[in-house]
């Protein structure tokens, strides 16, 4: 019997389409697999469409996506002699990708996708609906902290870097909610992205620098037991509106970083505030006396998009959001009431300044003595004599210079109020 013959056929696989290694190939190839890159401009990152979802386009990601372009076309080349699979060195991926992504804040995208406001006022009044606020705090300072957090958000979502240096804080017990308040200004979806509560005092500027990034609110939880130092490197921070001068680990050059994150503060510590000569008015402290968290919750979610929409509205009307010239002084008297006082010294200066016979100036040293805490001027050390001139400016003295006791020059003094 005769085996029968075969005829063994080659079929040549059909040639992978051509692409150069530039930008243009790889806006090429990215449409061709039907893949899409942009750049998240409040978390200053390239994401990538998969899973139905935007993700970072982080390292793993990227060398898949890498490996899938080199499989599926070949690199267009003058002079090529023989055909070789597409593939980018790394510094001509990184300016390829940075050349052809579009710019977008996904929060600006969520509030031009809100519905329309439907004109029942919300915002000045969200903390009173969700709390049970100190009656002590103004009305029209409750209204504006409660407006403030939200209309500041928009104002840096549509121009970053807008101006903003107050800080919110939420005073009161814990397990009120005080946090839980801020998270559930945003859906469950986008609620890890958009809130963040791990700004921390103690960490380096790189650090809370990163922790901005991606946000739209971030809360300061550690005012608590927070020293002079740390509050003010907190002003310091707050008081910024780009955070460009700052190498963030991720990046491999600073470069211009218009804040878009707007920072509160929450804690349960009465005496919250430093004790500042200067005064505190990057601070507005709304005491909560009580609250429930499933209340305060189930009011959010109903009506989350309207208080958004309404600080739309305000911003396109052109309401700002720093404090007004006539709540100033109100808010001067109440962070007062938050001071970490020095109640040793202030306590007997007050009674000191009542005197009758109060002279017109005064050094340090004297007022030392004659309050008691030394028995010499010579013994005054500096951090007593730094905790008298603070108690001193806070109550309207002023710093001067004039000849006293005989002295041939000037001298460092104080003028009663």
């Amino acid at each position: 019997m005769v085996a029968p013959t075969s005829t063994l056929q080659l079929v040549t696989p059909p040639a992978k389409p051509l692409a150069p290694a530039t930008a243009a190939g790889l806006r090429q190839v990215l449409n061709d697999l039907g893949t899409e890159l942009r750049f998240n401009a409040r978390s200053s990152k390239v994401e990538v469409w998969q899973g139905g979802d935007w993700q970072p386009l982080t390292e793993r990601p990227a060398a898949r996506l890498r490996e899938r372009i080199a499989e599926h076309f070949d690199e267009d080349r003058e002079q090529q002699q023989a055909r070789r699979p597409l593939r980018f060195t790394d510094s001509r991926w990184r300016q390829a990708v940075h050349a052809v992504v579009d710019e977008i804040d996904p929060f600006r995208e969520a509030l031009e996708a809100l519905p329309p406001w439907d004109g029942v006022p919300r915002l000045d009044h969200w903390l009173d609906t969700c709390f049970v606020l100190d009656p002590g705090t103004p009305p029209a300072l409750r209204a504006w902290a409660s407006r403030s957090v939200l209309l500041a958000a928009v104002w840096r979502a549509c121009r970053p870097g807008t101006k903003h240096d107050l800080i919110v804080v939420l005073v009161g017990p814990q397990g009120v909610g005080k946090s839980s308040a801020f998270a559930w200004l945003f859906p469950p979806c986008e609620r890890e992205f958009w809130f963040s509560d791990s700004l921390s005092l103690s960490s380096s500027e790189r650090e809370r620098v990163e922790a901005l990034q991606g946000r739209v609110i971030v809360e300061c939880a550690e005012l608590a037991g927070a020293t002079r130092v740390d509050l003010t490197r907190l002003k310091a921070f707050v008081s910024r509106t780009d955070d460009g001068g700052t190498r963030l680990a991720y990046r491999r050059d600073p470069e211009p970083r218009p804040r878009r994150a707007v920072i509160v503060g929450t804690t349960n510590d009465m005496s919250c505030l430093p004790n500042d000569s200067t005064g505190n008015r990057r601070f507005i402290p709304i005491a909560v006396t009580a609250g429930q968290v499933r209340h305060m919750r189930a009011w959010l979610d109903q009506h989350r998009e309207q208080l958004w929409a309404e600080a739309l509205c305000l911003y396109r009307a052109g309401e700002p959001a720093y404090l007004p010239d006539d709540l100033v002084e109100t808010q001067a008297r109440v962070t007062e009431r938050y001071r970490d006082a020095d109640d040793v010294v202030e306590n007997r200066i007050d009674r000191w300044l009542d005197r009758s016979d109060l002279p017109e100036f005064f050094k340090v040293e004297d007022v030392a003595v004659e309050i008691g805490l030394v028995d010499q001027p010579g013994r005054l050390s500096r951090t007593l004599a730094r905790r008298i001139r603070a108690a001193l400016t806070l109550r309207g003295c002023v710093p001067a210079r004039t000849r006293l006791d005989g002295a041939r020059h000037p001298i460092r003094c104080y003028r009663r109020p």
